[in-house]
């Protein structure tokens, strides 16, 4: 019977109550220190419950309950992050629940309805940190340099920090816009800094971009300078000008350059000439001295190395006399000899000056020809040894050998050094050729001989020994005179080989 009458009155109370709902829309996300106010209207008369849930489903703290009769204005703590208020009785009951958003409350959920079983729920969702910036490239002034970065785009944004550090400071700047201009002073002078940005959400959180390093500094010393003469005067008197170039420093300088000085001294007095192009021209420069000019870069830091430079002031080269034309004239008088009139005529006909060869073209030239003159020379000793030898050979082929042969057989020394001495024949050629030839070649070759000699004929009377082999052969001595002051050896050789010795005067042999 009593459980019949718990359930006509719950079937009685749903029939007189409606829905539960919040009359404001629940946020998606809720950034770190955002406050928030959610209102629920229970949908019944008697009965209005708030219950929040942590991140595991379970309930935080404790629930607050109002019914009918409750006094408006009611305050109820939920922890200590929730607050609930009763707002109204009439009706309905409705009632707000308010939180300032905490990182500890991240995904927490909140209940509202009549009981436990009828309820709408809002969930907490905090954003995570907002990602960081990307930071551009430093841009140095004269004065300053610029750092940018890409902008923020996170619901829960407030500002970005930049922090500038180095070893010798450390500075935070605040600021909404994405650049921020830093003066610079000579405190920066040859010293890191590090610079990096944030994006800072409404907890105060942020991350940080890369850093970007960079060292401020003096300029470096230019490069290539050079002094160039532009004029040439023919009077010591005269002052000319001279340009000066230069190139800027090797590596970019931070912050840029500001301007170059250019330095330099005449009439002992220093002059100092500001710019800010890499070229000046400078006058008031006498001849035959020597200068030296410097160049120097500048930046808000101070100022680079100094680079220097000298000059010899030089005067211009005497051109070589033009002579337009001249006519030649044969002297009577003086014949052979050439005489030059130089014509005085102005000639406007422009002239070239013929092209000068270089020292190398020269050593070029001189080379080749030694080279020419050394092949030429070659072929003309080859030559003449090959036609000397062709001649020789040419001669030797137009005598017999036969007669050769023979004639060195006959040739007999005639030599008046010694009065006893008999000098012997060569022997005969191995080589045997027919009798005929043989009588012929050889009493051609004793003419011969016996006539470029000229030897003393035998006197009237002379007796001639015979001289055969067969009686050479018996043993028989023939005596020779005592008078033997000349002594010559002829030789005859007939067809049979006969000897015969002649005696006379002379007192020869012949063979």
């Amino acid at each position: 019977m009593k459980l019949v009458l718990i359930l006509f009155f719950s079937y009685i109370l749903n029939l007189v109550r409606g829905e539960p709902r919040f009359l404001n829309p629940c946020l998606d996300s809720v950034c770190l220190s955002q406050t928030v106010t959610y209102k629920c209207e229970s949908g019944s008369p008697f009965l209005l419950r708030w219950r929040v849930l942590d991140t595991n489903g379970r309930q935080y703290a404790l629930t607050v309950a109002y019914i009918d009769g409750n006094s408006i204005s009611r305050i109820d703590p939920i922890g200590n992050e929730f607050t609930t208020v009763l707002i109204n009785t009439t009706g309905v009951i409705v009632s707000t629940i308010t939180f300032t958003a905490v990182i500890n409350i991240n995904n927490y959920l909140i209940e509202c309805g009549p009981d436990f079983i009828t309820l709408v729920n809002c969930s907490i969702v905090i954003p995570d940190i907002l990602p960081a910036p990307v930071a551009n490239p430093l841009t140095f002034g004269s004065t300053h340099f610029t750092f940018s970065w890409s902008p923020s785009t996170g619901q829960c944004f407030t500002n970005y920090t930049v922090s500038i550090t180095s070893s010798v400071s450390n500075v935070t700047y605040v600021t909404n816009d994405t650049s921020l201009v830093i003066p610079i002073s000579k405190s920066f002078n040859d010293t890191e800094y590090s610079v990096s940005i944030g994006a800072v959400d409404t907890g105060g959180r942020y991350m940080s971009s890369a850093v970007i390093r960079f060292i401020p500094n003096a300029p470096l010393s230019v490069t290539n300078l050079m002094l160039t003469q532009t004029d040439y005067p023919t009077d010591t008197n005269e002052t000319v000008n001279i340009i000066v170039s230069w190139n800027e420093p090797q590596s970019s300088s931070r912050p840029p350059i500001t301007q170059y000085n250019v330095k330099y001294n005449i009439s002992n007095g220093l002059q100092i000439i500001p710019t800010n192009v890499t070229s000046q021209t400078l006058s008031g420069f006498s001849v035959g001295l020597v200068y030296t000019v410097s160049v120097e870069a500048v930046n808000v830091l101070g100022t680079g190395t100094v680079t220097l430079a000298t000059i010899t002031i030089v005067l211009a080269s005497p051109p070589p006399p033009e002579i337009s034309s001249t006519s030649t004239s044969m002297s009577p008088s003086n014949s052979g000899i050439i005489s030059s009139t130089p014509s005085m005529t102005p000639s406007n006909t422009p002239t070239q000056e013929p092209s000068r060869l270089s020292a190398g073209a020269i050593a070029g030239i001189v080379i080749v020809t030694i080279g020419l003159a050394l092949a030429v020379s070659v072929i003309l000793v080859i030559a003449i040894v090959c036609y000397v030898k062709k001649k020789n050979e040419d001669t030797k082929s137009s005598v017999p050998p036969q007669m050769i042969e023979a004639y060195n057989y006959a040739q007999v020394d005639y030599s008046a050094k010694s009065s006893s001495s008999t000098i012997q024949a060569p022997p005969k050629p191995a080589k045997a050729i027919s009798p005929e030839a043989d009588n012929h070649v050889l009493y051609s070759a004793i003419q011969k001989s016996a006539a470029s000699h000229n030897p003393p004929p035998p006197p009237e009377g002379t007796e001639y020994a015979d001289l055969d082999h067969n009686s050479s052969s018996s043993g028989r001595r023939h005596q020779r005179p005592k008078d033997t002051s000349n002594q010559v050896t002829y030789s005859h050789v007939t067809h049979h080989h006969d000897r015969r010795r002649v005696r006379g005067s002379n007192h020869g042999n012949y063979y």
